[in-house]
């Protein structure tokens, strides 16, 4: 279960026994998930563990949460277990672990290009952005939200007019709701347009868990710009492609390209 694995073995501590979907993880592929014979205890979890950005809280009824690694999609499903034959008991349950465990933060997180050392690794990309309007004024419009983001200011009033209001937990169970009826392609597209709340934004913005920098940029022409970009291995990049979607992007392909 990756780095839920401690949440699944404070829960059994618990006494809250869960069970592993075998085919899912070896037969289909599919991220690997657990299911709690009861809803998960948010509150001594959230009490026991630092949750990062990397994990979120799923609402899947009233009071009802899942815990999603949102990195691998591997997810601890609260509630009665699936009759479904595939599923297989823990027969032990470890000792849990130590409270405050940092647990879903880019930094030190193993999964994510750490290198010898341990410091997260980057790499750098280059692409070509289409807007709908001018590359000028978009590159304007990215400058100005990265500035305040990074100096804790008030965001740009246009930007945060398109930011997504603060969802209570029947807001996000009808929102991830929406999200589970998409096909895969549809799923892979709608990261580009899925609006952010200010707190989310800040929260993945945070120093030391951005999953990317902005290097720079140059105007290819009235409609497109050539960006450089340092990208986090292996860690999701849902900001950056909001940040470019409020500035018009309607497409990106290689740099210097106009496929």
């Amino acid at each position: 279960m990756g780095i839920l694995q401690p949440v699944l073995d404070a829960e059994a501590a618990r006494g809250n026994s869960a069970s592993v979907d075998v085919e899912r993880r070896l037969v289909r592929g599919d991220p690997p998930q657990a299911q709690l014979a009861r809803p998960i205890d948010r509150a001594a979890v959230s009490a026991q563990f630092d949750l990062g950005p990397l994990v979120a809280w799923w609402p899947r009824a009233r009071g009802v949460f899942d815990l999603v690694d949102i990195v691998t999609g591997t997810t601890i499903r609260s509630g009665e277990p699936s009759p479904v034959s595939w599923w297989r008991r823990r027969s032990s349950a470890p000792a849990a672990s130590g409270p405050g465990e940092r647990l879903g933060w880019l930094a030190g997180d193993p999964r994510i290009g750490p290198s010898a050392t341990g410091v997260v690794t980057t790499y750098e990309r280059r692409a070509r952005v289409h807007v709908s309007g001018s590359a000028t004024e978009a590159l304007a419009g990215i400058a100005e939200v990265i500035a305040a983001t990074d100096a804790g200011m008030e965001l740009p009033d246009w930007f945060a007019a398109r930011l997504a209001p603060e969802r209570d937990d029947e807001d996000w169970k009808a929102y991830f709701r929406e999200r589970d009826r998409l096909e895969q392609a549809e799923w892979k597209v709608s990261g580009w347009s899925t609006r952010w709340t200010e707190r989310g934004w800040r929260r993945a913005m945070a120093p030391g868990e951005r999953t990317w920098q902005w290097v720079g940029a140059e105007v290819a022409h009235d409609h497109a710009f050539d960006v450089t970009v340092e990208v986090v291995d292996g860690a999701p990049i849902g900001s950056l492609k909001w940040l470019l979607h409020t500035v018009g992007a309607l497409r990106c392909g290689p740099a210097g390209s106009d496929a």
